[in-house]
């Protein structure tokens, strides 16, 4: 966390876990798609990632429209397998893994995400 010099500006809080570039989408999947419930998902996931495209066009990225984020959510949700796959291997509990597998592969089901594969 950082803390700003002047009192009446926001703390600023940074996640340097697993640190990589990658696609920035992979975030947004792992926390929609491997942590929340279908239902949780199915109701916001839509609406936060047009929000979060918005953000990005405001803040001056050009030449990334809202299919390309789509193609790369998509493609971050099928990497995010690895994710339960991982916690079975370093015996993390099965109500943990399996819970992260069952999201996982209801948003893989839901966005068509096999068709990437093809």
């Amino acid at each position: 966390m950082l803390l700003p010099k002047d009192e009446r500006a926001a703390p600023r809080l940074f996640d340097w876990d697993f640190w990589r570039p990658d696609v920035a989408a992979i975030d947004l999947a792992y926390m929609m798609a491997t942590h929340w419930s279908p239902e949780r998902r199915r109701r916001f996931e839509q609406p936060l990632l047009d929000h979060y495209h918005a953000t990005l066009v405001e803040a001056g990225v050009q030449g990334y429209d809202r299919r390309a984020l789509d193609n790369d959510y998509r493609l971050a949700v099928l990497m995010q397998l690895a994710i339960p796959l991982h916690g079975f291997n370093i015996r993390v509990p099965p109500v943990v893994w399996w819970t992260h597998l069952e999201h996982t592969t209801a948003a893989v089901d839901d966005l068509g995400c096999r068709d990437l594969l093809a």
